[in-house]
């Protein structure tokens, strides 16, 4: 069977929280309630029709793999007073009802487990999602992996949630082409196949670094989320002083080279105090 060209690649959407990507219609609370969504979501949901359409553009109705890495609810986690729902069932629909088009429109979905603090002790939360928005499951019937190995048109894609983080943005491209180089040589010590390009989430933050190998290139790609600067993120430099982007990855397989491609979104500075004004 012929791969799809296109892969693309996002992750961190941490539905649930104040901050981050909300239905358009608002975050819905069983019993009725719903929460409208407040300055900086209404910049983040721009973003995502943005992106959204960018894909449409781009993939031209040419199928496409949605591979989503993980953190896609924001759980209930660190004492944090920021969810807009601790109840783990609205968290979850709101986020099927999120995800839905670009799950539906896609010719294969695939899901990572995030971080436990957010997806559940044991991703329960993140397999509820990913059941329901169709993901192709692993033999042992689970709708979420903590590595996901793809055989790409002949080229090997090695995805996960967690990577290092750095506050320097000298530094950015570090952790990514170290994760790569480590596993290219594990694979050569123990006579494996060598990814020819890794991707993963968990910092927020988009980069793409590459290296060449008898395949052409090898690349390590890092995508940013769709979630405001929270009060954990103002802990370090990056999270003071950096541009907030959201966005993801728009990735082709064009003849026979992997071509790795952000999409990102700079938010407004005003809008990350406190979400935004709700006018």
């Amino acid at each position: 069977m012929t791969s799809p060209e296109y892969l693309i690649d996002i992750g961190d959407t941490h539905v649930g929280h104040r901050l981050a990507l909300t239905p358009e219609r608002g975050f819905h609370i069983d019993g009725g309630s719903l929460v409208l969504p407040n300055g900086i979501q209404r910049a983040i949901n721009e973003a995502w029709a943005r992106f959204q359409q960018r894909v449409r553009d781009i993939t031209d109705g040419a199928p496409y793999i949605l591979l989503h890495k993980g953190d896609a609810v924001e759980g209930v986690h660190h004492r944090n007073k920021d969810g807009l729902s601790i109840n783990m069932v609205d968290q979850a629909d709101n986020c099927v009802e999120v995800l839905s088009d670009i799950c539906r429109n896609a010719a294969e979905v695939y899901f990572c487990r995030g971080t436990p603090a957010h997806a559940g002790a044991d991703s329960e939360w993140e397999e509820h999602v990913a059941g329901r928005l169709g993901a192709i499951p692993t033999e042992g019937g689970a709708y979420t992996r903590q590595v996901w190995f793809y055989n790409w048109g002949g080229y090997l894609v090695h995805a996960a949630h967690h990577i290092g983080v750095t506050s320097v943005h000298a530094s950015k491209a570090t952790a990514p082409m170290a994760e790569l180089a480590e596993l290219r040589a594990t694979a050569g010590q123990y006579g494996l196949r060598a990814p020819d390009m890794i991707t993963r989430g968990h910092r927020h933050d988009g980069t793409i670094v590459g290296t060449p190998s008898n395949n052409g290139m090898a690349w390590s790609v890092t995508t940013p989320g769709w979630q405001g600067k929270t009060g954990f993120s103002y802990k370090v430099k990056s999270g003071r002083v950096g541009q907030l982007t959201v966005g993801g990855g728009i990735h082709h397989l064009k003849n026979g080279r992997i071509r790795p491609w952000i999409e990102a979104y700079a938010i407004a500075p005003e809008l990350e105090r406190l979400g935004g004004n709700n006018e």
